[in-house]
């Protein structure tokens, strides 16, 4: 199975129809993200648009969340710009963004799928991380590895990014933990 195949299965494109309401059966075809794209699709869409298709699917976001996205999505474009200028194959890479974990309501930040590896980010607006931090990716990274299916047989690395931090990179816990200017 590709990169491809997984990003279509997991979580379909940012067209996607809106979520069925309480009680309603929810088909397979349903939103379980934000947004889904290639990384050059991402990195040319206006930060506006792809904050708009992740207000329409998290339909409680607070102002809080609202300027988090704002602040977010123009340093995630921006790096994966660079991952596409420099990585020949990072063209075929895929960025999701607020994807909804499997059995539970919880939402990661951003999704990319790269070469057969999933790359589970957490964004965190602090200077450094905390434990509960370091404890949300880590159990992102594993609830993927265990109950989704295309996740079972490929590396899932859990990566925290505290949006206040420098570009110098650390491992703690399994977690490889690195500021904004760091990521590429």
């Amino acid at each position: 199975m590709t990169d491809k195949d997984l990003a279509s299965g997991a979580a379909p494109s940012p067209g996607s129809g809106p979520r069925p309401p309480a009680g309603a059966s929810e088909e397979p075809a349903h939103a379980t993200c934000g947004w889904n794209s290639d990384l050059p699709t991402f990195t040319r869409t206006e930060p506006r648009v792809i904050r708009l298709h992740l207000e329409r699917f998290v339909r409680d976001a607070g102002a809080s969340q609202i300027r988090a996205w704002d602040r977010s999505i123009p340093f995630l474009q921006r790096e994966c710009g660079e991952l596409v200028a420099t990585d020949g194959g990072a063209h075929a890479y895929t960025a999701i963004l607020e994807f909804e974990l499997p059995l539970e309501a919880r939402r990661t930040d951003v999704i990319v799928l790269e070469n057969g590896v999933v790359v589970v980010l957490e964004l965190k607006g602090k200077e450094r991380p905390s434990q509960a931090d370091l404890d949300q990716v880590m159990a992102y990274a594993r609830d993927l590895r265990a109950y989704h299916a295309d996740c079972h047989e490929r590396p899932v690395h859990a990566v925290l990014v505290p949006t206040r931090a420098s570009a110098e990179r650390a491992r703690i816990d399994d977690v490889f933990v690195v500021g904004p200017e760091g990521l590429d």
